[in-house]
């Protein structure tokens, strides 16, 4: 129905549904205002029911004149479409704000008093309600309460309250049945009394969270007549004498001991107010309400226009505090061009985010806060929901703006507002046609920042063009954002499409490039990843400084060039100080290079300062896994859960810390929970699902589900977890002792695209060669390797060529080289591997101790194994342990070592590892076969 025109009536969008039909946003294109059209489409007869309660909410509101109440502008009809004109109504409904939060006594007092007042005028004029609920009933921006929905109203005898008995069924009664009255279940007619009972139940709502009876429908209608209800002030300390006293007598069963008109709440509601214990409704009493700032700002900023965009250049408007941090709200359109609006809000946002003066709330982090708020599933962030996110999260200010078509130009208005919603300033942009937006949104962004109090000088330094660092294509630019909103809500599939899309129309569109790589790494691609982060390197002088230091951290990252990434961020967050993103991109970067204790420390200050941040919360349980401290992951995930619900990243880390914990089925669960099938988490999933499979030795499950899943691999193009995959399922291979067969996999690692195969897939596949005993096939690999460490210096790639050198000089017979190797292996990039290398080492040399140690020193990398590794390198090395002590003599600590790793395979396949281990127990206990 968007775009749709009843008469001179434009529909825009649509906002909601009522008890009696569809409510839309609409454009009253002779009067250039919002309204609010409440549609009943279907074709019915004219006296059919649903066409006669709808007559009868425009008969009842038309009656009304109040500011409590929504105002009606006309009722008509068009064609076969009976058609509501209302005015339109900003902000949120009690609904969504009671899921928000409980509010406190001073919020519930204050909307109390404005919804007793509206039903007080409501019942003046001989109308009931009857379906007055919190989803019936909109909170301004500025604090104002409209009651809304009149399609259930009748009109009662006089102002007398006379009850009549109906002929519905009481099991029937139409209305919400938690607010609902006994009378009314009952089978009487309705009355004043019952819109203060229902008016009771919601302040009941509001103060404790819940309404007082809940249950299937026979046993809440059963509560609701026979049951006394728990008192509010049990439920919530927070609620004072003064209102738990008011809401039971509100609801109190007997409709003659309630309030007798709504004149009496409002009375005592004000009392209860005015008392010297309770503390004001913090909301400025003389702040001007979203309304009143859209009708006579329209007025004010037709007038001063001009002086708003050529004023005085050194005009500062709002205290605001040098990195201080601002929200942004989704603008109001009124342009006609759904579009338009997210492309001017991530624009602005850009342009501000270049200044290290102003920190701006990223897409991200506001969908963070949603969630956090218990509203994961919000498609728009409206003012009303801005404005609690930013008294919520402590920002100093919120921009909010609309965008109206005004003849053939577009106006784009930005507005300030403090956390209460007092307005500071406005600034105006006006063009003509989309190619001059990028240059008024620069001019735009560049005022803000000055009223914000940004000196001139700073302005100019840190202000690049948008064009030119964004795209010049407007239609890109517009799809990108897009992308960018369903990226924050996790649609990685429908962002994918669109950052095409984008391409399509500008190939040199950077930011579009590094965003698509995030995608296609995401899923798993790291070969269609790389080539657009490649492809956003090379543009990266097109992008703001900010960018620019994150692409090349994600592209040193991709490289294996971390140090390089470590350094660009740290470079990135002493600049941005307060950037938490860059915060937790060098986390990331930091455990790449095994600093995961200084990665746990940076993520915990990221989640200190942003509570809310579920990536920081993601990352932290995944490197407490990784530290081996499992316990803390668990607990740390279990918060995370509580606070900002779950998602794929936290099953992910949780799986990690229950496998460490060895509860294998619990941790299987968690992988399972991932993602459906078919997405990129769930590829994830599967993937560390046959690492717990080889963790417990389950070889043949394993093997399986990577031989099916190369398969897909292959289809799809995903280069990069197929050579991982087929890594494993080579070293499948040599526990079996299928030598052949595993040389075939590291062939085929070795044939891949030299765009693919990185450092570590040579240096894996060159692993599986020399255990193979094939030595020229391995030095082929270690030229390679020598030569992409030329190209790409990094401490990893050098550490991959010290690693292969190690192996090939052990399986020659030359220790000593070997062990230098793999002691440079590890100065350059610490890694099991190395000491897993020494460890073999030593044991050729009888070093016995030394053995043990670098031993010890693998099982203490649990968490990086079972993250990045081959699993059973983990009952390897317990039983080389187990090895290690019986040549020392220590038959003790040997044959716990030996018992670990059987009581960790006791369910594994038959291979050379677990029979050496039964063998050598065996041998300890005198010849007697130990239990498994």
């Amino acid at each position: 129905m968007l775009g749709q025109e009843f008469g001179h009536f434009r529909i825009v969008e649509r906002i909601g549904a009522g008890g009696m039909g569809v409510v839309y946003l609409a454009q009253d294109q002779h009067l250039d205002r919002a309204v609010a059209l409440k549609v009943l489409p279907t074709a019915l007869p004219a006296d059919a029911t649903p066409r006669r309660r709808f007559r009868q909410e425009a008969l009842a509101l038309s009656r009304l004149n109040h500011p409590n109440i929504a105002v009606v502008h006309d009722f008509d009809t068009f064609g076969d479409v009976d058609v509501l004109v209302m005015e339109f109504v900003p902000g949120v409904t009690l609904s969504e704000r009671v899921h928000a939060g409980v509010l406190t006594e001073a919020e519930v007092l204050a909307i109390g008093v404005q919804l007793a007042a509206g039903l007080e005028a409501a019942h003046a004029n001989g109308i009931v309600h009857r379906d007055l609920k919190p989803s019936n009933l909109r909170l301004t921006p500025d604090g104002q309460l409209k009651i809304l929905d009149f399609g259930l109203a009748r009109l009662f005898e006089g102002n007398e309250g006379a009850i009549t008995q109906t002929d519905l069924d009481p099991a029937r009664q139409p209305g919400t049945l938690a607010y609902m009255a006994p009378e009314l279940l009952r089978g009487l007619g309705p009355m004043p009394a019952t819109d203060i009972y229902a008016a009771g139940i919601t302040l009941y709502e509001l103060a404790t969270g819940s309404t007082p009876f809940s249950g299937p429908r026979a046993v809440v209608i059963d509560q609701i007549l026979n049951h006394a209800p728990e008192p509010p002030k049990v439920r919530s300390r927070l609620v004072s004498d003064g209102l738990n006293a008011i809401i039971l007598k509100a609801i109190d069963k007997r409709a003659d001991r309630r309030y007798q008109s709504a004149r009496e709440l409002l009375v005592d509601l004000q009392r209860c107010t005015e008392s010297s214990w309770h503390v004001s409704f913090p909301v400025p009493p003389r702040r001007l309400t979203r309304r009143r700032v859209i009708v006579a700002g329209t007025v004010a900023l037709a007038t001063a226009a001009a002086w708003w965009r050529f004023g005085p250049a050194d005009e500062v408007s709002a205290a605001f505090p040098a990195r201080g941090w601002a929200v942004i709200a989704d603008f109001e359109n009124r342009s006609g061009d759904p579009q338009i609006e997210r492309t001017v809000q991530e624009s602005l946002l850009l342009a501000l985010q270049q200044s290290s003066y102003v920190n701006v709330f990223s897409r991200d982090r506001m969908f963070d806060a949603l969630r956090r708020m218990r509203q994961p599933n919000v498609e728009r962030i409206p003012e009303a929901l801005a404005l609690e996110v930013c008294r919520r999260e402590n920002a100093q200010l919120m921009l909010a703006g609309s965008i109206v078509q005004s003849g053939a130009a577009t106006r784009i208005t930005v507005r300030a507002l403090s956390p209460a919603g007092d307005l500071l300033f406005a600034e105006i942009a006006e063009l003509a046609d989309k190619e001059q937006f990028f240059a008024r949104i620069d001019d735009l962004a560049r005022r803000v920042r000055r009223r914000l109090g940004e000196s001139l000088d700073r302005i100019q330094q840190a202000s690049e063009p948008l064009d030119k660092v964004t795209t010049q294509s407007f239609d890109a630019l517009r799809l990108y954002t897009q992308a960018v909103d369903r990226i924050a809500k996790g649609a990685l599939d429908e962002a994918l499409r669109l950052l095409q899309a984008a391409l399509t129309l500008d190939p040199q569109f950077a930011m579009a490039h590094r965003q698509l790589a995030r995608v296609f790494q995401t899923g798993g691609d790291r070969q269609k990843g790389l080539e657009h982060l490649t492809r956003a390197y090379e543009l990266r002088a097109n992008v703001t400084v900010r960018e620019r230091y994150f692409i090349e951290a994600a592209y040193y990252n991709v490289h294996e060039r971390y140090n390089d990434a470590v350094e660009s961020l740290s470079l990135l967050s002493a600049l941005y100080p307060d950037d938490l993103d860059a915060q937790y991109e060098l986390a990331t970067s930091l455990s790449a290079v095994g600093q995961i204790e200084r990665a746990i420390q940076v993520t915990r200050e990221v989640s200190r300062i942003r509570t809310d941040s579920v990536r920081a919360s993601e990352l932290l349980v995944l490197l407490l896994a990784r530290n081996n401290q499992e316990d803390e992951a668990l607990k740390e995930s279990q918060k995370a859960v509580a606070a900002l619900g779950p998602t794929p990243r936290l099953h992910w880390g949780t799986a990690m810390a229950l496998t460490g914990l060895g509860r294998l089925d619990d941790a299987r669960r968690e992988l399972t929970a991932m993602g459906p099938a078919g997405s990129a988490f769930q590829g994830i999933g599967r993937l560390y699902l046959t690492r717990i499979d080889l963790f417990a030795g389950e070889l043949d499950t394993a093997s399986a589900q990577l031989i099916h899943d190369l398969e897909e691999d292959h289809r799809t193009g995903r280069v990069s977890a197929e050579l991982l995959r087929r890594y494993l399922l080579a070293r499948i291979h040599l526990l079996r002792g299928q030598s052949g067969e595993a040389r075939q996999e590291a062939a085929k690692i070795a044939a891949a695209p030299a765009t693919a195969a990185k450092a570590g897939n040579l240096q894996q596949a060159a692993e599986v060669f020399v255990q193979v005993g094939d030595i020229v096939a391995a030095r082929d690999l270690l030229q390679r390797l020598s030569a992409v460490a030329a190209e790409t210096p990094s401490s990893f790639t050098r550490s991959c060529v010290h690693q292969v050198r190690g192996l090939l000089a052990l399986a020659q017979g030359q220790v000593e080289p070997a062990l230098t190797a793999f002691h440079a292996a590890n100065a350059e990039f610490r890694s099991h591997l190395s000491h897993r290398g020494l460890a073999r080492g030593f044991e050729t040399r009888r070093q016995w101790i030394e053995a043990a140690r670098e031993w010890r020193e693998v099982l203490a990398a649990r968490g990086e194994i079972l993250r990045d590794g081959f699993p059973p390198d983990l009952i390897e090395a317990q039983v080389a342990l187990g090895h290690v002590y019986a040549h020392l003599d220590q038959p003790a600590r040997a044959r716990e070592h030996y018992e670990q790793a059987l009581e960790a395979w006791k369910r594994a396949d038959a291979q050379k590892l677990t029979r050496d281990a039964t063998q050598a127990l065996q041998r300890l206990n005198g010849g007697r076969q130990p239990a498994r």
